[in-house]
Formats: C-alpha cells, structure tokens, sequence
C-alpha cells in the first residue's frame, strides 16, 4: 500500500491475471473479397519482407492469400494465436474497478474483505484515459486484414467473458511493441512499475473483515503523511447481503 501512497502502480502481464481467457480474440476473413486483396497489398506495401514487390507481385500474390484462407482457416487462428503469445510479454495491465460496492470484488481482490479499496481521481493523469473494458459471451472477432496492430490489441485487452461483468472493469495498458504512444506518458521505474502523482490517489476504504491493527496503522500513516486522503470504513449490511460505507 505504501508503493501506491508514494505514487507507484504495478502493471501485470497476461500470466499474471487471473482470467486464463485474457487477450483470445479471432480472426475471420471479411466477407468482400476484392476489399480484402485491398488490405491485404496495403499491408503489403508496409511490410519490410515485402514492400520492394512489384504492385502487380503484390497483388497477385494477395489475390492468392485471399483465397487461400478461406479455403484453410487454420492460417488465421494460428495468426490470432501468434499475436496473443506476443502481447503476453509485450503488453502490461493496470487493472480498475469503477464499482467498490460489489462483495465479489472485495472477495477476489481484497483478501477477503480483509483488505483496501483505493480510490484514483479520474480526472488525473492518466487515469482520465483509462478505457472501459466491454464484456460478452464470445471471444471478439476481427475482420481480416485489420488495421494494423491496433485493431488486435484494443479488442483483445478490452474485451472480456461476460461471467466478469460485475467488476465494471477499466483498464490502463503499455503494450510494448514498438509503439511509445502507449507507454502513457508515464516515467518507468522497471517494465512493471509506473510513477504517478501522489495526490491522484484521493481516498481509501477499509475492508469489512480488516485487522482492527491494520486499519489503525494506515489510518495513522495516512493522517501524517497523507491528510488529503479521504477514509471510509466498508461494513455487512445488518439484513440484506450487501455492505455500506462510513466516513472515517
């Protein structure tokens, strides 16, 4: 907790979450033949192996790939699995709830209501760009040829099983492929620990079920060095499932 009071975050890996479904996404060829063999020479032409082909080389050789997965759609999953494997060590997770009331959350995430909730200022870089994760009951399916990386990436960090929606998930992500725009403009300590302004962490709540020592400790800790953050105390309902919030 005090990492985070001295303003740094961690960001997980794929293997470091919790949802062994994290990133799958498909591929489907798109349903226009001749706007497909399009995509396929653009891409083409940005590709280092095979941008110094003829446009008629491309071209034929896009109308050839065209078809051949249609007719073998086993190119394409193989293809969605290869950018899973890459963006599971090259893309790096911070994980938000936009909900503190669900006891499902506080089971999963805070050691059994034993633990905190941490409050960010949404409006704080960076998490006023934190993107909303969108959930459903089948693995996102992208048109091929897509838009570059992009396309992949956004889908596939983006969308979860519907199973999660409870947690009403936002999500900061570093995708560390070549592309420094979404580093986020955060300074790095390591490739998992990102600096943030301290004051962007405005407030805390205390779990249920936490040692009373515990809470006195970051209490006290808070008063001293934190005064700006905001204390709540989370309590079961007396009858209904369900907990409630008290100011500190």
């Amino acid at each position: 907790m005090k990492e985070i009071l001295r303003g740094e975050i961690y960001f997980s890996t794929r293997s470091q979450l919790n949802d062994p479904f994290e990133m799958q996404l498909m591929l489907a060829p798109g349903s226009n033949f001749a706007a497909r063999v399009k995509g396929m020479v653009r891409s083409m032409r940005d590709n280092a192996v095979t941008k110094h082909l003829s446009p008629a080389r491309r071209l034929e050789q896009a109308t050839r790939a065209s078809r051949l997965i249609e007719s073998n759609p086993e190119i394409l999953r193989r293809t969605a699995q290869q950018h899973v494997d890459r963006m599971s060590t090259g893309c790096f997770i911070f994980c938000m709830s936009g909900n503190r009331t669900h006891p499902l959350l506080w089971s999963h995430y805070a050691d059994s209501h034993k633990g905190i909730c941490v409050h960010f200022d949404h409006k704080k870089d960076p998490f006023y760009c934190a993107a909303e994760v969108d959930y459903s009951p089948d693995f996102p399916r992208v048109a091929y040829p897509f838009e570059g990386d992009a396309v992949l990436t956004q889908k596939g960090i983006l969308t979860k099983a519907k199973f999660w929606k409870y947690e009403e998930e936002f999500r900061l992500f570093s995708v560390r492929m070549g592309n420094e725009a979404w580093h986020l403009g955060l300074k790095w300590l390591n490739k998992h620990i990102a600096r943030i302004d301290p004051t962007a962490v405005i407030g805390i709540t205390l779990g249920a079920n936490m040692p009373h020592e515990d809470a006195e400790e970051l209490v006290e800790h808070c008063s001293t060095h934190h005064p700006h953050i905001a204390i709540e105390q989370a309590r079961l309902r007396e009858s209904e499932f369900g907990l409630e919030f008290s100011p500190i």
